[in-house]
Parts: C-alpha cells; sequence; structure tokens
C-alpha cells in the first residue's frame, strides 16, 4: 500500500478535538477572545506490517506538529478567524533494509551535525520552507469549519518544498480541511444521550463510510482542574473498493477532555486501526496500519 494511501487510511477516523453542548446548561464550546493565542501540539505515530507468504514488512512513522494559534477577529455569534502558523515539524521513520532496520531522524529545530547520514541532512533542508507557513482557519465555537485560506506566497513555498509528500498534500488548504472535518466536528445542541457523525471520506484506497459514536462521561478532576470527558467510538466499511484494498476490518477508539473555564479543549488521545487485503498472484497481501493520534492545547494569553 503506498505511503499517500496509508495516510489517508489513518485519516478515515482519526478525531483529534471538536466542541458539544451538555444538557445539565455547562456548555462545552470555544469561548474566542480577540488576540487569543494557543500552542498546539499534534503527534501521529503509526505501524504498517505488510504480510506475504509469511513474511512480514514492517514501516514506522512519527510526526509531530507545533502551531501556534492566533486569533485575529470574533463575529459577534462567537466565530473566530484564527491564524495557525507551524513552528515546527520533526519526523522519525523506521523502514526495513537487507541487514535491519534503518531510522531516519529530523527535527526541523535542530541543525544535523556534519556527519548525519545524507538523508536526514536533505530531509531537514527539505521541511524547512514549511516552518512558519500559516493558515486562517474560520471556525465557529460549536466547532464547525467553514473554511481555511492562505496566502498565494504560502501556497508557492509548500508547492516548492520538496520535503514529504505526505506533509505537503497536508499542508494546503484541502488538505487541512479535510483534516479539520475529520477533527472537528459540529454536535447538537443535546448531548445528555450519546450522538453520531457520519463521514464518508474518499481516499487512494477507496470509498468508506465511518460512523463516529461521541458520548459525554461526565467531569474528571486532572491537575486540580474539573475538565468533561468526553469518549469516541468509530466504525468504519468501504463502500467502494479501488478494486485492490478490501477493508477487512477497522475500528478506532478515542478520550478528549474539555476545560469549561478555560472555554478550550486541552487534550486528545486516539487510537485506530486497519486491516486490508489485496489480491497478489495466487495468494493475498495483508496489510494492517495502527495508528495513535494525540494533541495538546495549551491557552498562552
Amino acid at each position: 500500500m503506498k505511503l499517500a494511501t496509508q495516510f489517508s487510511v489513518v485519516l478515515v477516523s482519526c478525531i483529534c478535538w471538536l466542541s458539544a453542548s451538555e444538557s445539565n446548561a455547562q456548555t462545552i464550546a470555544w469561548k474566542f477572545k480577540a488576540d487569543d493565542s494557543y500552542s498546539v501540539q499534534l503527534a501521529q505515530e503509526s505501524l504498517v506490517t505488510t504480510e506475504y507468504n509469511l513474511i512480514k514488512r514492517r514501516i514506522g512513522t512519527q510526526v509531530e506538529l507545533s502551531m501556534d494559534w492566533t486569533v485575529t477577529a470574533v463575529a459577534t455569534d462567537g466565530t473566530a478567524t484564527i491564524q495557525q502558523t507551524i513552528s515546527d515539524i520533526s519526523m522519525t521513520m523506521t523502514t526495513p533494509t537487507q541487514d535491519g532496520v534503518r531510522t531516519i531522524e529530523v527535527d526541523s529545530s535542530k541543525t544535523p551535525d556534519s556527519d548525519a547520514p545524507k538523508v536526514e541532512r536533505d530531509m531537514w533542508k527539505q521541511v524547512q520552507p514549511l516552518i512558519g507557513a500559516s493558515f486562517d482557519v474560520d471556525m465557529q465555537s460549536n466547532g464547525q469549519i467553514n473554511s481555511v485560506t492562505t496566502s498565494d506566497a504560502t501556497m508557492e513555498t509548500i508547492r516548492n518544498a520538496n520535503g514529504s509528500m505526505q506533509l505537503r498534500k497536508l499542508l494546503t488548504p484541502e488538505g487541512l480541511t479535510q483534516l479539520f472535518g475529520q477533527t472537528i466536528v459540529q454536535v447538537p445542541p443535546d448531548t445528555s444521550e450519546p450522538w453520531k457523525v457520519t463521514r464518508t471520506p474518499q481516499t487512494d484506497a477507496g470509498s468508506f463510510e465511518s460512523v463516529q459514536t461521541l458520548t459525554v462521561e461526565g467531569e474528571t478532576e486532572i491537575e486540580s482542574k474539573t475538565l468533561t470527558r468526553i469518549t469516541s467510538t468509530t466504525e468504519t466499511t468501504q463502500t467502494n473498493t479501488d478494486g485492490e484494498n478490501e477493508l477487512i476490518e477497522a475500528s478506532g477508539t478515542g478520550e478528549l477532555l474539555f476545560d469549561s473555564d478555560a472555554g478550550h479543549f486541552v487534550s486528545s488521545n486516539f487510537d485506530n486501526n486497519f486491516t486490508f487485503k489485496r489480491p497478489y498472484r495466487d495468494s493475498a497481501i495483508n496489510t494492517v496500519t495502527t495508528s495513535n493520534v494525540t494533541m495538546k492545547i495549551e491557552k498562552k494569553k
């Protein structure tokens, strides 16, 4: 399975944060104010295991994005324009070799040593143009994304960056809109009962229907803060195959924590698992993708 396909599959049920309302009059919604700023840390770890004729091949990736959010405007209905700026990118990749496993590590904030592997030095140079890329996100207080836009200069920078194609696809208005559509959802006014969100993502592996069930579990005390806990389960089915990859099994679970006093989500943690089967010669190739996605949001002022 291609790396772009693997990443698309991981995104099918990746839910990182959302906004909601409780029936007990405690509103779970973003409290935006002009000039508010947030520090956001997003980490994704995935392992793709391909098996054919009892031979297994594993590819692991870790991607961490550090972002600064600044609220530049707030409308009377609470809708905010947020400038999102990429401040740091780090990646770790493990791939099999004839002699074992090769590990590649890149951190945009750390210049590689002169004796570092050439592939690491090249990748570090390639991700540098992506640092400082900014986007304007128009988001309602309940988490609905109205639009994602960026400047022509930023788009030109992304197009000219020769780094990871995975990152280049993500760091575009289209990629971010797709990601936000899967990670920030609009919820019903009454969440006293579990509610469902249905999506129909289109990926390189075919078309899917993803049904996410969200439940407000109540409040929990963490580090002297009273936070609202929300759990998530996701079921995914394949509605139209690409002719090669058949979805055999899929599951997703997650947890989110919301700070009502501060008016924003503080963390999320999601695990997703996918198993695909693709005919090959007189047998089949089985591909298992497991991923963990975490997000931490801290208000700076």
